[in-house]
């Protein structure tokens, strides 16, 4: 400070840091979409409502939601092996209608060991057919080849494969078997 002036390189890196806070107050501030949360466009306020505007700088929370309905008396609820749940996904399921079969084969990842694998084959017209098989523990994961569900005519089959071990479970998403 020279007679109760700040020197000019003194005060240059403030007069930088304040444009920067500035500038940054104004690119946020920018950033606001008139969204609200799950990114929905929100409704134009009426002029006698007021409005907000939040910048997040964290993920939001999740919150599960709570049940508001009674549940019913006569719903079974659906059970669930106990245990880690893992995942399981169908490698090929093939359909041979001339033959009556469908072959499918899986991979259960995160887990080598033995357990049972089973297939279920759901048609169109909700016929459900089940075949299970042994699992092979492998070098990185466990297998699921080949099982062979009997019974199948021509159409469409919906094919899920699950997994149960000592402790562990999962199920594949439903696959649509393919005629081969």
């Amino acid at each position: 400070m020279l007679n109760g002036n700040l020197h000019p390189r003194r005060s240059a890196p403030f007069v930088a840091s304040s444009v920067a806070v500035v500038a940054a107050g104004l690119l946020l501030a920018g950033c606001s979409t008139g969204t609200t949360a799950g990114n929905v466009a929100a409704e134009s306020p009426t002029p006698t409502e007021a409005t907000e505007t939040a910048v997040a700088t964290e993920p939001a929370e999740t919150v599960e939601p709570t049940q508001t309905e009674e549940p019913d008396a006569t719903a079974t609820p659906e059970a669930t092996p106990d245990g880690t749940e893992l995942p399981v996904m169908i490698n090929s399921a093939f359909l041979d209608a001339g033959a009556g079969t469908i072959e499918v084969r899986g991979t259960v990842t995160g887990f080598i060991g033995d357990g049972t694998c089973t297939v279920t084959a759901v048609n169109a017209d909700g016929t459900e057919l089940t075949a299970e098989s042994a699992a092979t523990p492998d070098a990185q994961s466990t297998i699921c080849a080949p099982i062979t569900v009997t019974g199948a005519s021509a159409g469409d089959w919906q094919v899920t494969l699950s997994f149960e071990g000592d402790g562990v479970w999962g199920e594949s998403e439903p696959l649509p078997a393919e005629a081969g």
